[in-house]
Parts: C-alpha cells; structure tokens; sequence
C-alpha cells in the first residue's frame, strides 16, 4: 500500500511541476499520510492549490479527501503546514520575499485556495473545489 502511495504522490508531483502556471511551493508530510500531498501556488489566478493524490485498485469513484472539509482541523493543519513551508522557504532562501507576500495572502484568503483530489490506480474521477470530474 505505502508504494502506491509513494508512486501516486511522486506521479502527481511530476504532474504538477509539468504545468507551466504552477510552481510547487511544498510537499506534505510522510508518504501516506493526512494531509495536502503537495501545495502549489496558481501563478495566473493567485490561487494556493492543496493536492491530494489517491490510489485506489478497485474500479471507484473519488470523494473530496476529509482532509479539506472546509472548516476541519486537517484544513486547518493544511494551511497552518503551508505557511510553515512558505515562511521556511523565504528564511532558506528557497521563495523570494514577493512570492513569500503573494503565498501568504493567497493563504489567508479563503477565497484564494482550492483543493484537488487526483486519482490514480482504478479511480475514474477527479474532485476539484467539491465537484467531481470524470477522468
């Protein structure tokens, strides 16, 4: 199960990275663990993305991870988690201090993150922001 796990997450990373609109401002915790797999930050919208990605090996339909209920203490934990990794990257000389400014306002603004949660294995949807969009 944990291989899966760790081909989904370094999968979706690779996914993510190939976009030219997002830069990746973080990865989450241990492989297979709660929380946002990958955070990115939406260079054309000013939108923080929270990515989770989900492998599943029986023919299934995907539901909006309980990691980003909105109002949960995971989501919380998320954003809390995010502005750990932002604040950390300017200190390290990894973000500069505008991006560190544009991160964190994107994360204090509700309005400014969205959530996805990406399938992998035999999982046939997305879930995008609460809808759910077939593969």
């Amino acid at each position: 199960m944990i291989r899966r796990a760790v081909y989904s997450e370094l999968k979706l990373q690779a996914m993510v990275e190939a976009m030219p609109w997002h830069r990746v401002i973080g990865v989450g915790g241990k492989y297979g663990t709660h929380g946002a797999d990958l955070i990115s930050y939406n260079r054309l919208t000013g939108r923080i993305t929270f990515w989770d990605a989900k492998y599943r090996s029986r023919v299934t339909n995907l539901r909006m991870s309980s990691t980003f209920d909105a109002g949960s203490d995971r989501l919380r934990n998320a954003v809390a988690e995010a502005r750990k990794i932002v604040i950390d990257g300017r200190r390290l000389g990894y973000i500069s201090v505008p991006d560190e400014s544009r991160y964190l306002t994107a994360l204090s603004t509700s309005s400014l993150i969205s959530v996805r949660t990406v399938p992998f294995g035999r999982a046939r949807n997305w879930v995008y922001d609460l809808r759910s969009v077939p593969r």
